[in-house]
Formats: structure tokens, C-alpha cells, sequence
């Protein structure tokens, strides 16, 4: 299991420089990558591991293009699971199919036939009709879930360009990043701070970092970790929630918790929020240009995350439950903004 730790990134003004530069055109690359990538899936319905790169025009070396290659590819592959399953959940829900045309719908489904114009499932031909029909379920589906944004991806890198090592002295540096740049043969050396959290985590480090930047042009810098599961002992089966806003989660036994606490905080954020909204929009200023509107933001969501996770700890290390089945839902509320 791996877990990525933020960690606190030391270096000085002329190396953040050249990070930036790094992440620039690895960004503009990626994008390019993402491209190819999508060509390729549409007219073969294949997503390979490894792509012909050399069309690529970047300033990126080749390994820095193989790493943000796979790292496109893990993208695209996810999404495209998603929607997979997507698809799959309509197939089931159908009862305009007989169940011949389902397994068919679902054989061209899982092997991404959907671009294809002729299909021989099992030295049976599949009819013209029925993937064209696959076709407009899975363009449906494209057109209601926008492909990923790539523009603001964040670095992920291998050893490939960025080699971690253990800092020898007793100061303030725990770690030493060693990132290849733009330049050949000239990598700089990114020290990092020690971090007693991260090195109290039984675990050991993979050789992977991110590197990111965020709309206020601050960096980070994320270690991950390989962890071994705890074993649980469960104490009940399964337990059932449903999810609220006036009662965070309520169980199947009728037990309540995060009871009136959650929605007057999402109302007051609410309330600052759209008041911040309608006052820029008057003065034609967009939401994310504003660095109150994305403060405010990023503050509800670390509330949502701690809160969320805080009613979530406590009520399951009650049950200890081997299971957990949760409603389905769209989780909107009349007392709240579409906006929020």
C-alpha cells in the first residue's frame, strides 16, 4: 500500500527557477503525450505501454518523456476504466437489450471494440447495428465525463531522473534530491527537511516523488512510502450508511454521527463563498483568479477532509466491520448553492 507524504522542500530561489522551467515544458510534453495517447485508443481501441514517442518535439530528454509518458498512460488508463464501468452499469440497467445483445455489448465493452466495424466474438460475428450502438452509449458517455485535464499536472517521477538519498549531516536537510533539468548531464541537488512524522511510518521509501506547483506558486514535494496493511479483526460483518448533511452518517442500528455540526459549517462557508462569488463576477473577475475565493475554498475542503475522516475513525472503530455498504447518491441539498 502506498501513501504519499508531503514533505518540506528547502531549496533556494535559482533552483526553484529551474524546477519551474522543468515543470513547464513537462506540462506542454504531457499534453502532447495525452494526444497521442487518445488518437491511438480511438482508432485501435488500444492504450500500449509503450508508445513511439519520437514525434514529441519537447526539450524533456527521453527518459524525462518515458516517465511522463507512463505517467499519462496510469491517467487515461483510469479514466477509461471508469467509464468502462459506466458502460457496464447501463447494459445492466437495460431493458431494451435481450440478453444476447448484452453479452455482446459487454464483450465490446471490455475489449474496447467501440471504433471497430466489424467483431467476431467467439467465431460469431457481431451485427453492424449493435456496435453502433455500442459506439453512441460510449460517446455518450465521453460527452457527460470530460477527458482529463492535463494542463496542471503535477510531476511524477521515477529514479529515472530524480534519485533520493539520505543526507550524511545533522542539520536541518534529512534528504538530498538529485533532479536531471534541461540541460544534459547538469542535475541539481534538491535538499529536503527532515520530517519526523514521515520517518516514524514503518515502511520503506519508494524510489518515486511528485513535484507540483500550486496556483499561488508555491511548490511541494511529496516522498511516498510503501506500507504493509494492518491486520484487522473484524468485529461485525458488514454495516450499512446513509450519508447526510444534518446527520453525517447514520448506520443500519439507527446510530447517528456528525449530528447538526456539518451543515451550519457548509452553510457559513456557503454563505462566504457566494457572497465572494457575486461581488467578483460584478467586477469581472473569475472565482479562480482570486486568491481569497481559491483560500476560502481549499479551506472547506481541509475541513471536509479532517471532519469527514474524523466521523468516519471513530463510528468504524466501533463496528470494525468486514464490509461497508453506502448508498449511491448525488449529494446535493436544497439549503445549499449549486455553486457549493
Amino acid at each position: 500500500m502506498y501513501r504519499a507524504y508531503e514533505m518540506k522542500l528547502l531549496a533556494n530561489k535559482k533552483k526553484l527557477k529551474i524546477i519551474d522551467s522543468i515543470l513547464n515544458e513537462y506540462r506542454k510534453t504531457a499534453s502532447a503525450i495525452f494526444k497521442l495517447y487518445w488518437n491511438n485508443f480511438v482508432s485501435t481501441g488500444k492504450m500500449p505501454q509503450f508508445i513511439d514517442l519520437s514525434s514529441i518535439k519537447s526539450n524533456l530528454s527521453v527518459r524525462y518523456k518515458q516517465t511522463c509518458a507512463s505517467q499519462v498512460r496510469g491517467i487515461l488508463m483510469s479514466y477509461i476504466s471508469s467509464r468502462q464501468n459506466d458502460f457496464k452499469e447501463i447494459i445492466y440497467k437495460s431493458s431494451l437489450c435481450d440478453e444476447d445483445q448484452k453479452i455482446k455489448l459487454l464483450f465490446i465493452n471490455k475489449h474496447h471494440k467501440f471504433f471497430d466495424e466489424m467483431i467476431l466474438m467467439r467465431k460469431k460475428e457481431i451485427e453492424p447495428e449493435t456496435i453502433k450502438l455500442a459506439r453512441k452509449i460510449f460517446h455518450h458517455l465521453l460527452k457527460i465525463n470530460s477527458l482529463p485535464t492535463i494542463k496542471n499536472i503535477s510531476m511524477a517521477l521515477d529514479q529515472k531522473v530524480a534519485v533520493v538519498t539520505e543526507s550524511n549531516n545533522k542539520s536541518l536537510i534529512g534528504y538530498w534530491v538529485k533532479l536531471s533539468t534541461l540541460e544534459a548531464r547538469k542535475p541539481i541537488m534538491l535538499p529536503v527537511a527532515k520530517n519526523k512524522y514521515y520517518e516514524s511510518i514503518k515502511g520503506s521509501r519508494a524510489n518515486f516523488i511528485q513535484l507540483n506547483k500550486d496556483r499561488d506558486g508555491h511548490f511541494s514535494i511529496n516522498f511516498i512510502k510503501d506500507i504493509a496493511p494492518k491486520q484487522v479483526a473484524f468485529k461485525t460483518d458488514r454495516v450499512s450508511i446513509d450519508l447526510g448533511l444534518t446527520n453525517l452518517l447514520t448506520f443500519n442500528d439507527g446510530l447517528m454521527y456528525g449530528r447538526t455540526y456539518l451543515s451550519s459549517r457548509l452553510k457559513d462557508y456557503d454563505k462566504k463563498i457566494s457572497t465572494l462569488c457575486a461581488r467578483l463576477q460584478r467586477n469581472g473577475v473569475r472565482p479562480r483568479s482570486s486568491r481569497r475565493y481559491r483560500k476560502l475554498v481549499d479551506s472547506l475542503r481541509a475541513f471536509l477532509k479532517n471532519e469527514i475522516g474524523r466521523v468516519m475513525n471513530k463510528s468504524l472503530n466501533r463496528f470494525m466491520p468486514e464490509y461497508i455498504v453506502v448508498e449511491r447518491l448525488n449529494f446535493q441539498s436544497q439549503r445549499l448553492s449549486k455553486r457549493l
